[in-house]
């Protein structure tokens, strides 16, 4: 099927668009998605270039939450054995293969990488934000646990 297309956009133009995108991920949060339809191009290469920037920015957010987590259950083992360990929340089910997305109407292709994978990063944001602050919590505890236990090792050896 034939698809009109709109002049091709230069590489400037692409990257302004993807760094105000960028911009309004940021400004975002799980209840308020600021990036609308209307801020995605209708070129489709640049459309398949957003989806592959939304999955790069997908990754780097797996990466580091995998990350935190690791390094959460790490510090509750040392805690206590039997604490709970952390785990991802935020539901990625929802994105499509670049095929689906690539097989979809121009304009649905702009409403949905307007909306569901901005929503998964901006999730993915909210849920670092949160695990950075168990981190944060954990290793107090486990600091202080290692307080508590010097003490008493310098009772013992008086």
């Amino acid at each position: 099927m034939y698809r009109p297309q709109p002049p091709p956009m230069d590489a400037e133009e692409v990257e302004a668009i993807f760094a105000s995108i960028d911009e309004k991920i940021k400004q975002s949060t799980p209840n308020n998605i600021t990036v609308t339809k209307s801020d995605i191009p209708e070129d489709d290469a640049v459309l398949s270039s957003l989806h592959q920037h939304l999955s790069t920015m997908i990754e780097a957010r797996d990466e580091k939450l995998e990350d935190l987590i690791s390094s959460i259950n790490a510090i509750r083992s040392k805690l206590d054995s039997n604490q709970k360990h952390e785990k991802t929340i935020t539901n990625q089910s929802i994105l499509m293969t670049f095929k689906e997305v690539d097989d979809l109407p121009r304009e649905t292709r702009r409403a949905y990488l307007s909306f569901i994978p901005v929503k998964v990063i901006v999730e993915l944001n909210a849920e670092i934000e949160a695990k950075e602050g168990v981190l944060r919590m954990v290793e107090k505890d486990l600091a202080t646990q290692n307080w508590v236990e010097t003490q008493q090792d310098q009772e013992y050896s008086q």
